[in-house]
């Protein structure tokens, strides 16, 4: 029952606008290499700065301009800056829904980080 309400679910999001959106723009800047790149790259300093935060470790004010200069790229390129709105609204969404599911679960993971 809970796996059937899960593929429910799945084809829900599927179904959604904010996934319809988010798909058919990632489709479309993914096709520009150099986009692409940027996004990647963009991407992985995003991590690394959200593992620096994490960890507790200093701030690296290099990594910091690199990461904001790939960041205003990517805000130059208007596709690119819907690209990464609606990614963000993705991830907003699915974290409502593991929310929701944690709580009915009664899992108590920490919020905070």
């Amino acid at each position: 029952m809970v796996e059937e309400a899960a593929r429910k679910l799945a084809e829900a999001i599927r179904e959604s606008e904010e996934y319809l959106n988010y798909h058919r723009l990632k489709e479309s800047v993914m096709a520009d290499a150099g986009t692409a790149a940027l996004i990647a790259e963009y991407h992985r300093r995003q991590t690394e700065a959200q593992m620096r935060q994490f960890s507790g470790g200093e701030g690296d004010a290099e990594a910091d301009a690199r990461f904001n200069a790939v960041t205003g790229l990517l805000m130059d390129i208007p596709e690119a800056r819907e690209y990464l709105i609606a990614e963000m609204e993705m991830r907003q969404m699915l974290s409502r829904l593991f929310l929701m599911m944690t709580e009915a679960a009664d899992v108590d993971f920490p919020t905070d980080l």
